[in-house]
């Protein structure tokens, strides 16, 4: 029994290394972020479809009335593969394919956030998410500039003619 303990014990601090919230508070992480997407005025003038790591998905979609693409739910298998190949993407011609596909129109990061280890995104690769970390955004999307409070987050705007 006591092994089956240390490892539930194992499994729950993993998980929540991995979240980034030891508290699994997921609305303070958030929170700096709303006032740009609940906007009337802005961001939050319509629904829009936003691609961010699976873990934001559900405060994303609860606070905001914005679609998300990915979110933990077992039977997203779509939407999580689609995030993992846009953010790891190191060609703009595959991770646009992802963004014109799914019609995407944000797309959220937190560069110090745990999700990188999760999809094997490490500084230096190359990938989308790297590039925007280091401050090389594509020509396709725009800087959101956000409130104090928020410099753990990047947002963009894709900038497509569709």
């Amino acid at each position: 029994v006591g092994w089956l303990v240390a490892g539930a014990a194992l499994l729950v601090s993993r998980s929540e290394l991995e979240l980034g919230r030891p508290d699994g508070d997921t609305s303070a992480a958030l929170a700096p972020l709303l006032p740009v997407l609940t906007d009337p005025q802005g961001l939050g003038d319509r629904p829009r479809t936003i691609a961010a790591f699976a873990q934001s998905g559900p405060e994303l979609l609860y606070r905001t009335p914005h679609r998300t693409l990915a979110s933990p739910y077992h039977r997203n298998a779509a939407g999580l593969r689609d995030v993992h190949t846009l953010f790891t993407a190191r060609d703009d011609e595959l991770a646009l394919e992802v963004v014109r596909r799914r019609g995407i129109d944000l797309v959220l990061l937190c560069p110090d956030g745990p999700e990188r280890v999760v999809h094997d995104i490490h500084e230096g690769d190359g990938s989308l998410h790297d590039r925007l970390c280091r401050g090389e955004t594509p020509d396709w999307l725009s800087p959101v500039p956000l409130p104090p409070g928020a410099e753990a987050f990047r947002l963009y705007l894709v900038a497509l003619r569709r």
